[in-house]
């Protein structure tokens, strides 16, 4: 979970330096000289839009929600592969990826036919690592 949640840092951090620098450097004017904007004169809700987007719970009424049983999706980002945050409960447990021809869960490296599988291959993994932890505790 926490090598998905990196991931998922990773991903907005980048978008927001990509998103910089391109608003930075890349604005050229009609002299085809570059034009250096300050950082400081975007606005904060500006760099932080992509991250609140990402971001929505799943009671957010703008969160792309999808219900299996006993599991919410809550979509995240990507085309494909579609990444979304798995819900059981009120508790995030982890990201499962929708593929073009599977799913999978980011803790194995099993290829799961639907997103419940996934979703419950993610549950179960977890399950399995609270007892072992507990165990060797």
């Amino acid at each position: 979970m926490r090598k998905a949640i990196a991931a998922i840092e990773k991903c907005v951090v980048y978008r927001r330096r990509h998103r910089l620098y391109n608003e930075i450097y890349d604005n050229l004017n009609h002299h085809g000289t570059q034009t250096m904007i300050s950082p400081f004169s975007l606005q904060e809700t500006e760099l932080e839009e992509s991250l609140d987007k990402i971001l929505l719970p799943p009671t957010d009424p703008n969160a792309e929600v999808t219900e299996i049983p006993g599991y919410k999706l809550v979509y995240v980002n990507g085309a494909c592969p579609r990444n979304y945050r798995v819900y059981k409960a009120d508790s995030m447990i982890g990201v499962i990826s929708q593929h073009i021809t599977h799913w999978s869960n980011e803790v194995d490296s099993i290829q799961y036919a639907e997103s419940v599988d996934a979703a419950v291959g993610l549950d179960e993994f977890l399950k399995v690592a609270r007892i072992s932890k507990s165990v060797n505790s």
